[in-house]
């Protein structure tokens, strides 16, 4: 999770904007596959046209832990439990992302932070905070 957070802020730096940021684009969560991977792992020409590699994760084991295709050839990377990570990137760069695990939705808590990843932890479900592995504690 950690090298994950450590890539895309890493692209952050490097050109000047979060990966996949376009002008509308406000804070929401995206899953840990398909095109941001690939504009990471330097796959990408149109994201990425430096082709700086931010991130070259370790390859899953028995579809669990790390980097793994699917039949179509499309990269996504999973925790120990076979499940893709959340990512919420602060597109908006007001320096703040709202909690998903505040539970109030009229006055959010917020986490100071440009990049927040978490996963479903053992019982696979985000939702059901109890078991989730957090990026921010």
């Amino acid at each position: 999770m950690k090298g994950l957070e450590i890539a895309i802020k890493g692209y952050q730096i490097e050109y000047n904007r979060y990966p996949l940021a376009t002008t509308e684009e406000k804070e929401s969560v995206m899953l840990s596959e398909g095109k941001l991977l690939k504009v990471l792992m330097a796959d990408d020409d149109e994201h990425n046209p430096r082709k700086v590699l931010f991130y070259d994760p370790i390859a899953a084991r028995d579809g669990k832990g790390g980097y793994l295709l699917d039949s179509a050839g499309a990269p996504s990377l999973v925790d120990f439990y076979g499940q893709p990570y959340r990512i919420c990137i602060d597109y908006d760069g007001d320096g703040e992302i709202i909690d998903p695990h505040s539970k109030d939705e009229k006055q959010p808590n917020t986490l100071s932070s440009g990049v927040i990843i978490w996963s479903g932890g053992k019982d696979g479900d985000p939702t059901t905070w109890k078991d989730n592995l957090l990026s921010w504690q």
